[in-house]
């Protein structure tokens, strides 16, 4: 790899947030020769549980949850994948699998050897935080290289 190449991993989750931080580092921080890793934790797609009772142990509605779940994480995948393709990005997606995104950034960082995480922030208040945790203050303490936060104002106080 060029010594000018930088590895570049940007968490996205779906949200708004995560897509304002795209943007960002689109126009404030990129650079031609990045390879941009896109990491996606793979979570259960929540309209595949709403109404449906997985406890009743009937197959057609096991398969019926799985396959809608296959179809949102391909659904995902190619729109992420679309949007490396369309800013012309060398890159590729990543699928996380782990019950916690924060660890499962750290672990992609590390096992693809990035040279920087850009992560954004939802800004949860002090509260929510501490009950919930905060995937982007997890990152920043438990990541060895350099990570650049994104945080936006939020929609309702515009």
């Amino acid at each position: 790899m060029d010594s000018k190449t930088r590895k570049i991993l940007i968490a996205m989750d779906g949200s708004d947030h995560s897509l304002q931080t795209y943007n960002y580092y689109l126009k404030n921080i990129r650079h031609p020769e990045d390879e941009v890793l896109i990491a996606w934790n793979v979570d259960p797609h929540p309209a595949s549980y709403g109404t449906v009772n997985l406890m009743t142990g009937d197959p057609d509605i096991i398969n019926k949850v799985l396959n809608e779940h296959v179809i949102h994480i391909k659904h995902t995948v190619k729109n992420l994948e679309n949007l490396l393709a369309n800013d012309q990005l060398q890159g590729r997606v990543l699928q996380l699998h782990n019950a916690r995104a924060g660890e499962g950034i750290i672990k992609a960082a590390t096992d693809e050897n990035v040279d920087m995480i850009i992560v954004g922030s939802r800004g949860l208040g002090t509260i929510r935080r501490t009950i919930l945790g905060s995937v982007s203050d997890y990152v920043l303490h438990h990541a060895h290289i350099p990570v650049f936060i994104c945080k936006f104002e939020h929609s309702s106080h515009k």
